[in-house]
């Protein structure tokens, strides 16, 4: 690889250097090891503590852009949902947890599915969410948690 221009001891911006070719480092010096991420199409070399860092840094800069656009994308990708299906969905459950009518303050309310088939069932907190994840969401299973508390039930 060719050398790059150094800038203030850091290799010019649009491409990779010899000390980065040569001392396995990242833009900023810091070891690449196995956290090599390469930007973009111009190849800049950044270890993950650097894009971390641009990452937390850029997303405290533009806060509502970001958090729209990852909300929107990442409903889509996981859920084939929109933030409008998703909003519509919270406003249809009066912002509660479908099973237990509370509110995860601290995560808020996410978003079930059924892992065959992937349809959306409606939006849960945290610990109804898991407790379904921990049974497999399997109705023998909760039945007869139901069957042992009303044994024991005093």
């Amino acid at each position: 690889m060719a050398a790059a221009k150094l800038h203030e001891g850091f290799p010019h911006a649009g491409s990779i250097s010899q000390m980065e070719a040569d001392y396995n480092v990242c833009l900023r010096g810091h070891s690449l090891s196995d956290n090599l991420c390469i930007i973009g199409s111009r190849r800049k070399l950044r270890c993950r503590a650097c894009v971390s860092a641009w990452q937390k840094a850029y997303h405290a800069k533009f806060p509502a852009r970001y958090s729209h656009l990852s909300m929107k994308s990442w409903l889509k990708k996981q859920y084939g949902i929109s933030p409008a299906e998703h909003a519509d969905m919270l406003a249809a459950q009066r912002g509660v947890c479908a099973i237990c009518k509370g509110i995860d303050e601290h995560q808020g309310l996410g978003v079930d599915h059924n892992h065959t088939t992937g349809k959306v069932r409606g939006l849960l907190c945290t610990n109804c969410n898991q407790s379904l994840g921990k049974v497999r969401e399997s109705k023998e299973i909760l039945q007869a948690m139901i069957s042992y508390l009303e044994k024991w039930e005093g």
